[in-house]
């Protein structure tokens, strides 16, 4: 909403913050856009335990990276590379962190 200021485009979408919020599901913002379910980390670790997995790991793939304007100048630029990928595996596992990423992955292995 905020990087790629989704409002301007599809101002609908402020009116979905609260309800994306209280239920998790992301609703297409336009005809063929996509759907998404939007976790929080201790709810995927709930679901991947309801699935019969024991979570292994779980990480915030960009962490605040994604939040940069000039993230793609930034991974070109060997400097501004190596300190953006040192910031965001030092917090990548920080419980308090993991969740302000907009995408987690976890592994597990089955019970």
């Amino acid at each position: 909403m905020l990087r790629e200021r989704l409002y301007l485009a599809y101002p609908a979408a402020l009116d979905l913050i609260d309800q994306i919020d209280r239920t998790g599901m992301l609703p297409p913002l336009h005809e063929g856009g996509f759907t998404g379910f939007c976790h929080r980390p201790a709810e995927l670790r709930e679901e991947m335990g309801e699935a019969g997995l024991e979570v292994m790991d779980l990480v915030s793939v960009e962490g605040p990276a994604f939040i940069l304007g000039d993230l793609d100048a930034r991974m070109a630029d060997p400097v501004d590379r190596s300190v953006t990928l040192e910031v965001s595996r030092a917090i990548e596992r920080v419980p308090e962190m993991v969740g302000f990423g907009p995408h987690l992955i976890a592994t597990g292995i089955r019970l």
